[in-house]
C-alpha cells in the first residue's frame, strides 16, 4: 500500500477492525463513562434555581398539571415529560433526577459514535470522539436541563440529515430524513436556542441537496416535507387534546423566547466577540486542512455527501458559537459540538479526499494530529476539579465538607450539598437544620403553601402540588414583565391558583429570589400577605407568612370587576 492511499485505519494505533467482543466492550466503556461522569457531578452541590426547574416541572406533570394550562414556561416541555416518566418508574428522588441526565448523556454519546461509524466505518476513532463529546455535555451540569436536551436532539436532527445525505440506499435515506422533523420538534420544545437556528439550516441544506441532485435526494426531501407537515398536524391535535390555547402556545413558545433571545443577542457585546474569536480559531485549522486536501479535486463539488459532511461540521461550530455567546447559562455546554465537528473534518481528510503526493500526506497527517490533540483536550478537562459543577460553581465549593442530602429528606439521598455563604440576593445562610425543620413544619399540616423562592423541589419533598403559575421566577422570561399586555392575565392565574389550591401561607426563601423577584411585584400578594391570620415566624432564612383565603377571594372578585 502506498503512502498516498493510506487511511487513518492503517496507522498503528487505529489499525484493525473490531470483532464482536471488542465492539461490545467499546460500547460498554462509552456507556459507563458517559453515565458515571454525569452521576459524579450530579451528586455534587445543589443550585436552587437551575436545578429545581426540571425537578419541579417533572413533579408538576406527574401530579397531573399540564404545561401552558396549569403553569407557564417558555422552554423545557420535553425534559419535563421525560422527568415525569423517570419519576413514575423510579420514584421522586434526587438519584432519579441524576439518572435522567445520565441516560440522555449516554444517548448523545451513542448517537455520536454510531453517526461516525456509519459514515466513516470507524470504530476506535468513533469511540474516541464520542467520549470527548460526552464529557462536555451533561457532566458539567449533572442534572437535567433544557439546554442539554436541546443540544442533544438538535445534534440528532443534524445527524439524521447527514446520514441520509451519505446513505446509498433510497429507502434508508427516506427513513432517516422522515425522522429529522421529529428530532427537530423535540429539540425546539426542549429549548429554542440553538434548535431554531439548526432547523433553518436543515431545511435549507435538504432543499439544496434536492435541487442539486434530484435523482438522489428529491424523494427523501418530499418524505421529509410530509413528515414535517405530519409533525405540525400532530402538534395541533395535541394542543386541542390538552386544551392549550393556540394564543398561549404562540406567546410562550415563540413570541416570548424570540423577544428575550433578541435582547440577549443585542447585548452580547464583548462576550459575543470573544466566542467568535474562539470559533474562528477552531475553524481555521479545520477548513484550512479541508481546503488543502480539496485542491485539484474538481470532482469534490459533485460529491454532495462530502459537501454535506463539511457543511454539518461548519454548522456544529456555528451553533456552538451562537449558543455560547447568547446563553446566560454555562457556555461550556455548547462546546460538546466541537469534538463531532473535529471528527467530521477528520473523516473528510482521512477517508474522503485522496492524497496524491508525499507533501499531501505529510500535511494531512499534521492536521489529523492537531484534531486528535484538540479532541483529547475535552475529556482531559472533564476529569479535572474544574468539572465539579462548572454550571453551578456557586453551590459546589468545598464539596469535601458537604452534608449528605439524606439528612434533609430521604428523597435527597446521594446528594452532597455544601451550603452557600450569605449572599445579599437570597438572604442569610441556610443550614440542614433549617430545611429539615421546614419540611417537618410542612408535613405536620394538611393545607397548602406558595413558595416564593428558587428551591421549588420543596413542593415534591412535601408532597404538595406546585402553586405558582410559572416554572421558575424570572420576570420577562418565565412570567410576563410588568406593564405588558400579558401581565394582568398572569396575575389572574396566580390569584386563581391561590384559591384553587387553598393556599394558607406563603414561604419566603430569603429576601428575594436569585433573579430579584419579590412578593410586592404581584398585586394579590401585596394586598393579602398583611391580612393573614396567625403568627409570622422564621425557620432559618425561610419566613412563613399567613395569607387569608377570604382576602384572596375578595381580591379576585375586585379584579374581575375591574
Amino acid at each position: 500500500m502506498t503512502a498516498y492511499n493510506r487511511t487513518i485505519e492503517d496507522m498503528p494505533v487505529f489499525a484493525g477492525e473490531f470483532d464482536r467482543g471488542r465492539k461490545v466492550f467499546a460500547l460498554l466503556v462509552l456507556i459507563i463513562l458517559a453515565s458515571t461522569l454525569t452521576i459524579r457531578t450530579g451528586r455534587l452541590g445543589f443550585m436552587p434555581l437551575d436545578q429545581s426547574i426540571i425537578f419541579d416541572g417533572g413533579w408538576r406533570v406527574l401530579s397531573g398539571q399540564v404545561p401552558l394550562v396549569d403553569f407557564f414556561t417558555p422552554t423545557g416541555l420535553v425534559p419535563l415529560y421525560f422527568q415525569a416518566l423517570v419519576f413514575k418508574v423510579v420514584g421522586v428522588t434526587w438519584m432519579a433526577y441524576v439518572l435522567h441526565a445520565a441516560l440522555l448523556n449516554v444517548l448523545f454519546a451513542l448517537f455520536v459514535y454510531f453517526l461516525l461509524r456509519r459514515i466513516f466505518r470507524w470504530n476506535w476513532v468513533a469511540l474516541y470522539f464520542a467520549l470527548a463529546a460526552a464529557c462536555f455535555l451533561y457532566p458539567p451540569m449533572g442534572t437535567p436541563y433544557m439546554d442539554q436536551h436541546a443540544l442533544i436532539f438538535t445534534f440528532i436532527m443534524l445527524g439524521l440529515l447527514l446520514c441520509g445525505a451519505c446513505e446509498h440506499a433510497e429507502p434508508a435515506r427516506r427513513i432517516l430524513w422522515i425522522l429529522a422533523p421529529l428530532a427537530g420538534a423535540l429539540a425546539y420544545h426542549s429549548k429554542q436556542n440553538p434548535s431554531a437556528f439548526a432547523i433553518v439550516f436543515v431545511v435549507v441544506a435538504a432543499a439544496f441537496l434536492a435541487f442539486r441532485d434530484p435523482a438522489r435526494y428529491r424523494s427523501a426531501f418530499l418524505a421529509m416535507t410530509v413528515s414535517a407537515v405530519s409533525v405540525l398536524a400532530a402538534g395541533f391535535i395535541l394542543l386541542t387534546v390538552k386544551d392549550i390555547a393556540l394564543a398561549d402556545y404562540w406567546y410562550w413558545m415563540v413570541e416570548l423566547p424570540l423577544r428575550y433571545g433578541s435582547s440577549r443577542i443585542s447585548a452580547g457585546g464583548d462576550r459575543f466577540f470573544l466566542v467568535m474569536l474562539m470559533w474562528i480559531a477552531c475553524s481555521i485549522p479545520i477548513f484550512t486542512g479541508i481546503r488543502f486536501a480539496m485542491r485539484g479535486n474538481a470532482g469534490v463539488g459533485e460529491r454532495h455527501d462530502t459537501l454535506a459532511i463539511i457543511a454539518v461540521a461548519a454548522a456544529l461550530l456555528g451553533l456552538a458559537t451562537v449558543y455560547a455567546s447568547t446563553t446566560h447559562n454555562a457556555p461550556i455546554f455548547g462546546f460538546a459540538y466541537y469534538p463531532p465537528a473535529l471528527a467530521l473534518a477528520y473523516g473528510v481528510l482521512s477517508r474522503r479526499l485522496p492524497q496524491r503526493s508525499e507533501e499531501d500526506v505529510r500535511v494531512r497527517d499534521a492536521f489529523l494530529a492537531l484534531f486528535l490533540a484538540l479532541g483529547f483536550m475535552t475529556p482531559l478537562l472533564a476529569v479535572t476539579p474544574l468539572s465539579q459543577r462548572w454550571a453551578n460553581e456557586f453551590e459546589a465549593h468545598d464539596v469535601k465538607t458537604a452534608v449528605r442530602g439524606g439528612e434533609i429528606h430521604a428523597a435527597l439521598n446521594g446528594l452532597r450539598w455544601k451550603f452557600p455563604r450569605p449572599v445579599h440576593e437570597i438572604g442569610n445562610e441556610t443550614s440542614v437544620k433549617a430545611y429539615r425543620e421546614l419540611l417537618q413544619f410542612l408535613n405536620a399540616r394538611d393545607d397548602n403553601f406558595l413558595l416564593f423562592g428558587d428551591a421549588t423541589i420543596l413542593y415534591a419533598l412535601a408532597g404538595r402540588p406546585s402553586v405558582f403559575p410559572a416554572l421558575w421566577f424570572h420576570e420577562g422570561l418565565s412570567f410576563p414583565a410588568q406593564q405588558t399586555a400579558e401581565r394582568p392575565k398572569f396575575e389572574r392565574r396566580l390569584t386563581d391558583a391561590l384559591v384553587r389550591y387553598d393556599v394558607r401561607f406563603v414561604i419566603l426563601d430569603g429576601t428575594r429570589t436569585w433573579t430579584s423577584a419579590t412578593p410586592s411585584q404581584f398585586g394579590v400578594l401585596q394586598a393579602c400577605l398583611t391580612e393573614g391570620d396567625g403568627t409570622r415566624h422564621r425557620i432559618g432564612r425561610f419566613q412563613i407568612l399567613p395569607i387569608a383565603p377570604s382576602c384572596v377571594r375578595r381580591y379576585e372578585a375586585a379584579s374581575s370587576r375591574g
